[in-house]
C-alpha cells in the first residue's frame, strides 16, 4: 500500500524503514515537499478493514512515522499489490561465482521481495556448492546448474 504525503521534509539521501507490527514501512523522498510512504503488510492483517483507513491508521501507529507525518496529509492511497516476480537480465553465474541477492538483479525495496530474493538464492548457491564439492566439479559448466535453479524457483 502506497502513497504520497505532501508536506513532508525528508533528506533526499536517505532512505528511512520503520519496523513494526504489522510490517514495515519504506519512507522515501520524491520531492521537495513530499515523500512516498509505502507500507507492506500481510493482506490477513487488514482483517477486512478499508484500506485506506487500515494503511493510515497503521502508518500513524509506528512511533518513527507519527513523528515525521503527524501534520501531514496523503495525496490519495496509490494501487496495492502482491508479490512481485522477478528476472534478472544477467546470468546469476559469472564465471565461477554464484551471484546472490541484489548482485543477481534490482527489486524494488519496498516489497520484501529483496529480502526473499536474497536468503533463497543463499539457500540455492549453498546447495549448488555442497554439490559441486561433493563431485569434485567447480566448472563453470556444474555451476550452470545455479543459473537454471535460481530461475526455476525464485
Amino acid at each position: 500500500m502506497a502513497a504520497h504525503w505532501k508536506g513532508a521534509q525528508i533528506p533526499d539521501d536517505f532512505c528511512y524503514m520503520h519496523i513494526s507490527r504489522p510490517g514495515y514501512t519504506g519512507i522515501a523522498r520524491v520531492s521537495e515537499d513530499s515523500a512516498n510512504v509505502v507500507l507492506v503488510v500481510d493482506l490477513n492483517s487488514m482483517r477486512g478493514e478499508n484500506p485506506d483507513n487500515f494503511y493510515r491508521h497503521t502508518v500513524m501507529k509506528n512511533r518513527g512515522s507519527a513523528k515525521n507525518f503527524a501534520k501531514r496529509r496523503t495525496c490519495g492511497a496509490g494501487p496495492s499489490g502482491g508479490v512481485f516476480r522477478f528476472f534478472s537480465k544477467t546470468h546469476s553465474l559469472w564465471g565461477p561465482l554464484l551471484a546472490v541477492g541484489d548482485a543477481m538483479g534490482f527489486i524494488d525495496p519496498f516489497t520484501g521481495e529483496g529480502i526473499y530474493l536474497s536468503l533463497r538464492s543463499s539457500e540455492i548457491a549453498v546447495e549448488i556448492a555442497v554439490l559441486a564439492l561433493k563431485n569434485s566439479d567447480v566448472s563453470v559448466e556444474f555451476l550452470k546448474l545455479y543459473d537454471k535453479k535460481t530461475k526455476a524457483r525464485i
